[in-house]
Order: structure tokens, then sequence, then C-alpha cells
């Protein structure tokens, strides 16, 4: 069921128009960032899957898998310096 699903969804992503690319990316990143965050050693499969999933739908083009790589990055640098400067205040 996840492959077929996974592959659904790579398939929109390269059929339709823009911004469906950007949407995919978009809710496959938070999907697996929530997801993430309740890990534990029985989950480990489904999150190196996932984590696979990723690699496939970022690979479809690089332009707007660059812009939303460096987007997440620039956000985690935020929340980074953020609970840095609470932790020294």
């Amino acid at each position: 069921v996840h492959t077929q699903a996974i592959l659904f969804v790579r398939q929109l992503a390269l059929v339709l128009p823009q911004p469906a690319l950007d949407n995919c990316l978009k809710g496959v990143t938070r999907t697996f960032s929530a997801y993430s965050k309740f890990s534990n050693a029985s989950s480990a499969a489904h999150l190196g899957f996932m984590a696979t999933c990723i690699v496939e739908l970022y690979s479809l083009d690089e332009t707007a898998s660059y812009a939303h790589a460096f987007t997440g990055i620039k956000d985690l640098a935020v929340k980074l310096r953020g609970a840095l400067t609470m932790k020294t205040s």
C-alpha cells in the first residue's frame, strides 16, 4: 500500500503542472517530519522507506528541490538561533 501511494504521488508530481510538485514535496517532508518525531526501533524500517521516497521525489526537479531545501535549512537556523537565545537568557 505504501509503495503504491508513493508511486501515485510521484506520478501526480510528474504529470500535473506546477505547483503540484511543490505541494508534493511539502507534503512528504511534513509527513516525514511529523512521523520521525515519534520514532522507535519498530518504526525504523518505515522511516527508512519514507526517506528513500523523499529522495526519489526530490530528485525529480533539482531547482524546486533546492528551493525547498534552502527554505528548510533557513527555518532550522532560525529555530536553532531562537533556542540558543532562550537558553542563554
